[in-house]
């Protein structure tokens, strides 16, 4: 099993510069991947913007979006942002996509937050059309490195969710729950991907929230109640988000257990150091 490890990139006020030693940072460290999520109200940097920064000061690490609300733009914009950043990394971008739950980023660019689901649907097909052929004018941004376009994944625990996993993604992005709502949802997702007919197996990545250090616990606390303020699972998130070296190996055993591809843990803090301490656990 791979661990990336998220780029803190959300945490307020964010700092350029520690985001990107951190990125090469993660790298040097041996993590497999960086990650980014995403908000549109909040004071958090563009998550393909940071991701094509990451690029820039890494050579091996994979870079996900983790996941990106792509209903909040025009499809257009994604194929061609998600293609370039994919072209920058050499073919290292994953792009995670789920819909989300905050009715106000939806209101401030004029989607319906009713309707989320269905411009998700039709962006996905729209995304693999732009890259699959890509015609110079005729479609938007350059040709992707990666051949018909960079590997969707697709976050959320629904039925469409994972209708979507086989229909159009490469895997699946377990955002709540550590490794015991992993172990929950992962075999429905298994089950639609076979009926669906799709070769071989989804990949299977699970978020875990972590602090380390003698403030962990005010800290995860702090940052996850403030950027999820209105999320009706805040509580359990606060819960689950491992605070000691050995919560965070215990999640990484228990992930293990339950056959996850890739762990992927995102920091409450951007200081340097709570790389260094998650690295341990490598």
């Amino acid at each position: 099993m791979k661990v990336g490890i998220g780029l803190p990139s959300a945490v307020s006020p964010p700092d350029g510069r520690v985001v990107i030693e951190w990125a090469a940072a993660a790298e040097q460290a041996g993590f497999a991947s960086v990650a980014v999520i995403d908000r549109l109200l909040a004071p958090t940097y563009d998550p393909l913007t940071v991701l094509a920064a990451a690029a820039a000061v890494t050579v091996r690490i994979g870079l996900y979006t983790s996941v990106l609300l792509t209903a909040l733009r025009p499809a257009a914009v994604v194929a061609s942002q998600a293609a370039t950043v994919d072209q920058l990394s050499g073919g290292r971008l994953s792009l995670g996509v789920a819909v989300g739950s905050r009715r106000p980023d939806y209101a401030a660019v004029g989607v319906p937050f009713e309707r989320r689901g269905q411009v998700l649907d039709s962006q996905l097909a729209a995304l693999r059309r732009a890259w699959a052929e890509p015609d110079g004018f005729a479609t938007p941004g350059p040709a992707p490195r990666t051949p018909g376009g960079p590997p969707i994944l697709l976050g959320g625990t629904s039925r469409a969710a994972f209708r979507r996993v086989a229909e159009h993604g490469s895997g699946w992005i377990c955002g709540l729950g550590g490794a015991a709502g992993f172990a929950r949802t992962a075999p429905a997702v298994r089950d639609r991907w076979r009926r669906a007919g799709r070769d071989g197996a989804p990949r299977l990545l699970s978020i875990v929230n972590f602090a380390l250090g003698p403030q962990a616990p005010e800290v995860s606390a702090s940052f996850l109640r403030r950027y999820y303020a209105a999320a009706p699972f805040v509580d359990c998130m606060v819960r689950d988000a491992p605070i000691t070296l050995d919560g965070v190996r215990a999640e990484l055993d228990a992930h293990r257990e339950a056959e996850c591809d890739e762990v992927l843990l995102f920091p409450c803090a951007a200081d340097l150091s709570q790389l260094e301490l998650a690295a341990e656990a490598l």
